[in-house]
């Protein structure tokens, strides 16, 4: 009796203060299984039946451009793999701004997003976890690089690797001025190329000798190999700089 009264009380509750809804009555018949919800198995007649009916997955919508984790209740028993494998819908533009993360996600677009913590339950940290978008994997994704920082699909040692185009002018000398971005700690790879005047580009096999991050004013690379400068012909030339934070 007093199990009835509960679950017609738990029942009423729901019924007034549930965001979820469902197109049919639950039921606890997948206990030991390896799914922990199952909808392939519908107990509603009319939605098996037909080709709309009780198809789709409502998912609540959220900005992650503002989106925060709440780290209150995590102690490793509630929430213990740090909320590895987490899936959100998100409706923004833009990068993540979330204090608990050591790499925000730049770049961001309306779709499905998953947080990939693989090591969360290890250190029992979120700051490691990263905002990932579905479908985004370093097999099918198309990197457009632009004259604005852009985060590659490339880690070294855990250090994310970013990317952005620019363009500098060489007077025939060993040395010329580029524009750093702001936040560059070091440089990881460069590649210099020239446009001919049919449009189509031509690699410079120019490497830096030497460059200097916090130069305000004046030449701030040298061109060469690891044991000696060399020079460049005078021109305009563009850049791929790929580089840390």
């Amino acid at each position: 009796m007093k199990k009835i009264t509960f679950l017609l009380f738990f029942g009423a509750v729901g019924n007034v203060f549930s965001q979820i809804s469902t197109n049919s009555v639950p039921q606890d018949t997948s206990t030991d299984q390896n799914v922990f919800m199952d909808a392939a198995s519908n107990f509603n007649y009319s939605a098996n039946s037909s080709h709309s009916v009780g198809k789709g997955l409502g998912f609540p919508q959220t900005d992650l451009t503002k989106f925060k984790f709440i780290t209150t209740n995590l102690d490793g028993i509630n929430y213990p793999t740090y909320f590895d494998g987490m899936i959100v819908y998100n409706i923004a533009t833009g990068k993540t701004n979330d204090p608990s993360l050591t790499t925000q996600t730049e770049g961001l677009t309306p779709g499905f997003y998953y947080f990939y913590n693989p090591n969360g339950e290890t250190n029992q940290s979120l700051s490691s976890g990263k905002w990932v978008r579905i479908g985004d994997g370093s097999a099918n994704r198309v990197l457009e690089i632009a004259t604005n920082e852009v985060a590659t699909n490339v880690k070294v040692e855990n250090n994310q690797v970013y990317t952005i185009k620019g363009q500098f002018t060489s007077d025939g000398s060993t040395q010329a001025r580029i524009n750093f971005p702001a936040g560059i700690t070091s440089i990881y790879n460069i590649k210099i190329y020239k446009k001919t005047t049919s449009g189509s580009s031509q690699l410079v096999h120019a490497q830096l000798y030497d460059y200097n991050l916090t130069a305000s004013s004046g030449n701030n690379v040298t061109f060469g190999s690891g044991v000696m400068s060399t020079s460049i012909p005078a021109g305009t030339y563009d850049y791929v700089l790929e580089y840390f934070k």
